[in-house]
């Protein structure tokens, strides 16, 4: 029998739900009947478009696409408003989850199983991914951070919105009425059940076993306080996790006896296991920068035995003898669980078993309601696949269950965090390569994309105008986030330089100021909303006071400046005789240290490159805890003083300093300016074989900046203007060497004999 509630319900919906089809329905008894009284409400979501903010139905299909399977749109959004369980109005941008079933994009019609012979063989149906509708989302609450959402849109809206608190909301969709926007969905309460798995014990006798406990004892002698950093170490582990994502390809089985156990046709079951299998996505997404796709699915027999352990063995042996020549890292079967059967676990797998014929693990359900139930059995199955062992209760979420959680029984939040133990195991795997190369590899799904599915990843791809992220984020009132073109009012993008309204700014206005002397300033061309790219005065060029520096990459790199900045006003580059030294393989005169720490020496011509030799200035380097000497000598009755800094890379010579007439510094070593620094030509008048007619100079554009005087492109008509480039007005100005601070640093004294009959007396500081 309905509750009261259930009538009331009907009741309600009886100008869009026939009440007797209702009313009869065995899935709606069946799923309402088990939740709690005051755990769920009936709402009727419904999707916004962006554009128009039209309230449509809940059908995400692109149905003028015409295409097989059926499409669905990249981005959408829905409103539930909900007004018994948080009487409030969510809204939720979601995303098409490609890579969900991007594992089988490859696999061409040899490597897939006839259906008849298939059927032949009366154990296993290999379902082809390429005929698999994708409507299957990942997003957000917007309004809500931390929070995430999974959806598939197959037959109403089926998935689970998770918050940053731990509570979480399934929603389900009522049978009949048809997917307008008052169709009736069940909003609830879901909480979170632990994963009763019999494999990752606690305190392993592996080695990485023993550093989780040696780690664990350390946390356990920290006051509370140190509960806080949890989510800052979890973060710095995570840092290193995203410098390079993993990529995990599943092949997925399922009992097909479920279909008549649960009483669901295929469709159903196959749309149940990949929501499942989209929210354990999402869940290692976020927390461990690994991607999950399908690359391969089958419903099988029944491999179900007396307990779990004997099922897990009939697994190992059904993939090693049927799917060894399927490319996957990881198999799970998913299953019924049988509680009257002795030793049965909602999970098993073989711990640690990544990359080998091994990786194995099963997931058993009670009913095929709630997909969140079979997405945290994966991944933790997963977990302990690569390794993972159970969190110990130091290793908590915010004093919440994680993912892999020892814990069993019902937990009132949804755990969908991996702790820091987790990521930092991860991590110590990752940097010793253990048995992780098989997930090192490029996904195919990001060279086969196409252009218009990077729509959104807030960076303008080829095909783009525009790209302001997704739709949530984006704040630019001249794109389109939907397609990545410019709306009809604009000309150009609100990122872009020259854009001002949605309109291009007019010729001239600058858009990129110099940065330095040796840097061209940039002006809009009035036909674009794009800053020209930025250029500067070719290196080599001469620059600061006296023209003692050169430009390189855009900065004037000056051996005088850089005295300056090390020992103060009044300081300079010493003369030859200091930079001799640096051919000794000295502390105080070389060009670096090899691969065992021994100083090496500057062959001759390399020796301006070495350490930089300065005299005069403050008697103590403005670098904090420096270590330097400085000594002086008589040569042919000069005195000479010679000052270095020995342990810090800024003292030496810097990368672009001039060694020599069309030389320059890199790295310790006099190279050929032509040899690192690309050729340009720029337009010369006559037979005048000078850049720029010899009356100014070149940039990297290929370019003239005309001199006082001198205008046009190539620099070869006499002006009264002041220094221009050949279009725009003067860009270049100089800037005065700043003045560095001196500050006194704790000196000791001796004396040190050096290898020259010149040497009379010498002074030695060193400065720590």
């Amino acid at each position: 029998m309905f509750s009261l509630f259930s009538f009331i319900l009907i009741g309600q919906l009886i100008f869009v739900v026939n009440s007797n089809q209702l009313r009869h329905s065995l899935a709606n008894k069946q799923f309402i009947d088990q939740l709690t009284e005051g755990s769920y409400e009936i709402i009727h979501p419904f999707q916004l478009r962006e554009k128009s903010r039209e309230r449509m139905g809940i059908d995400t299909r692109e149905h003028f696409l015409n295409t097989t399977p059926i499409q669905h749109f990249r981005q959408v959004s829905f409103v539930l408003r909900s007004s018994v369980l948080l009487n409030q109005r969510l809204r939720i941008a979601l995303n098409l989850n490609e890579h969900l079933l991007s594992g089988g994009e490859n696999k061409n019609e040899a490597q897939l199983f006839d259906k008849t012979a298939i059927q032949s063989e009366k154990d296993m149906e290999v379902i082809r991914l390429s005929d698999v509708e994708n409507c299957f989302y990942q997003g957000t609450v917007i309004g809500e951070p931390g929070s995430m959402v999974t959806l598939s849109t197959c037959d109403g809206l089926w998935g689970l919105l998770a918050f940053a608190n731990g509570s979480a909301l399934g929603i389900w969709p009522l049978e009949g009425g048809d997917k307008g926007k008052r169709h009736p969905h069940v909003l609830f309460r879901v909480f979170g059940n632990g994963t009763e798995c019999g494999g990752g014990g606690e305190g392993s006798n592996d080695i990485e076993g023993q550093q989780q406990e040696k780690f664990i004892k350390r946390r356990r002698k920290r006051t509370k306080k140190s509960r806080g950093k949890r989510k800052s170490e979890g973060e710095e582990n995570l840092r290193r996790l995203r410098q390079q994502r993993l990529f995990l390809d599943i092949a997925l089985l399922v009992n097909k006896e479920m279909q008549y156990l649960f009483n669901i046709g295929q469709p159903k079951l196959l749309e149940y296991s990949l929501n499942a299998l989209n929210l354990a996505d999402l869940i290692f997404k976020k927390g461990l920068n690994i991607r999950i796709s399908l690359n391969y699915f089958a419903l099988i027999e029944n491999l179900n035995k007396n307990n779990s352990n004997q099922l897990l063995d009939n697994l190992l042996d059904f993939t090693i003898n049927k799917l060894y020549k399927e490319e996957k890292d990881v198999t799970i079967y998913l299953t019924n669980l049988n509680k009257q059967k002795q030793n049965n676990y909602n999970a098993l797998n073989v711990d640690n078993s990544v990359c080998s014929g091994r990786a194995v693990g099963f997931t058993q359900i009670y009913n095929l309601y709630g997909p969140q139930t079979a997405a945290l059995s994966f991944a933790h199955s997963l977990g302990h696949i690569l390794g993972l062992e159970h969190d110990l209760a130091e290793c908590g979420c915010d004093m919440q269950e994680c993912v892999m959680s020892g814990s069993k029984g019902q937990f009132d939040h949804f755990p969908w965090h991996f702790s820091a133990c987790s990521s930092a195991r991860l991590e110590r795997k990752r940097s010793a390569n253990q048995k992780m190369e098989c997930l090192l590899k490029s996904s195919n799904l990001f060279s086969q994309f196409s252009p218009s599915f990077l729509c959104g990843n807030g960076q303008v791809d080829q095909g783009e105008e525009c790209d302001c992220g997704r739709r949530d984020q984006c704040s630019d009132p001249c794109c389109d986030p939907f397609t990545c073109r410019l709306r009809p009012h604009a000309n150009c993008a609100a990122h872009e330089e020259c854009c001002h309204r949605c309109h291009v700014r007019p010729s001239g206005h600058l858009c990129r100021p110099t940065r330095s002397i040796c840097d061209v300033a940039e002006r809009c061309d009035g036909k674009s909303g794009e800053c020209p790219p930025d250029s500067h005065l070719l290196d080599g060029t001469h620059c600061g006071l006296g023209n003692n520096g050169q430009c390189w990459q855009g900065d004037c790199v000056d051996s005088d400046e850089q005295c300056r900045e090390i020992w103060g006003k009044g300081s300079r580059v010493a003369e030859s005789l200091c930079f001799s030294k640096n051919g000794h393989a000295l502390e105080y005169g070389n060009c670096g240290r090899d691969t065992e720490g021994k100083f090496v020496e500057c062959a001759p011509e390399n020796e301006r490159c070495g350490l930089l030799q300065c005299h005069e200035g403050s008697a103590s380097p403005t670098i904090p805890n420096a270590t330097a000497f400085a000594f002086q000598f008589v040569q042919e009755e000069r005195q000479v003083q010679c000052k270095v800094v020995t342990n810090s890379p800024l003292g030496f010579v810097k990368d672009g300093t001039s060694c020599g007439e069309g030389r320059v510094c890199i790295r310790t070593v006099c190279l050929p300016l032509a040899q690192v620094s690309p050729s340009v030509k720029c337009p010369s008048s006559g037979s005048n074989i000078s850049q720029c007619s010899g009356h100014g100079d070149c940039t990297s554009a290929g370019q003239c900046l005309c001199f006082d005087g001198w205008t046009g492109k190539a620099c070869d008509l006499r002006t009264p203007n002041r220094r221009t480039d050949n279009h725009h007005s003067p860009s270049l100005e100089f800037s005065s060497l700043r003045d560095i601070s001196t500050r006194f640093v704790g000196v000791s004294d001796g004396k040190v004999i050096l290898e020259t009959t010149t040497l009379l007396i010498i002074l030695l500081f060193k400065f720590g």
